[in-house]
């Protein structure tokens, strides 16, 4: 009797399997292919290469260090270093107006504190923003 309600249980389950297994497979019939449109070509150049960041990077490293040497030796030339690095950082400054990246970041980051140490004549934070802009790869 056990022997004969396993075996109807277990064929009743592989009938189970097997219906299942057709609704969720369909009928047999494949579907037929949807339409699809054509992409379209990927877009062109957009004649904007990539930023150089080195170049960026040198263009501010020589007129901060001017800067620091100035300011470290209250020189006269004081403010003609700082309006060489304002004047480079006027032409960094549009090439990562919308850059997120780390060196965009970093580059803008330099600017701004240079711009606000300066006025103070902290050397200090001269130095730490000439460090953080050697970082600019």
């Amino acid at each position: 009797m056990l022997r004969n309600t396993l075996a109807l249980g277990v064929s009743a389950l592989a009938r189970l399997v097997l219906a299942v297994g057709l609704v969720a497979c369909g009928s047999g019939q494949a579907a037929a292919p949807v339409p699809t449109r054509t992409p379209p070509p990927p877009p062109g150049p957009t004649g904007t290469p990539p930023p150089d960041y080195g170049a960026m990077r040198q263009a501010l490293l020589l007129p901060l260090g001017a800067l620091i040497v100035a300011t470290r030796d209250n020189s006269a030339t004081r403010q003609t270093h700082l309006d060489a690095f304002n004047a480079e950082a006027d032409k960094v400054l549009p090439a990562i107006e919308r850059d997120v990246s780390p060196n965009g970041n970093r580059l803008h980051s330099v600017i701004a504190n240079v711009r606000e140490a300066a006025p103070r004549r902290d050397v200090g934070a001269l130095e730490r923003e000439r460090l953080a802009l050697l970082e600019v790869r």
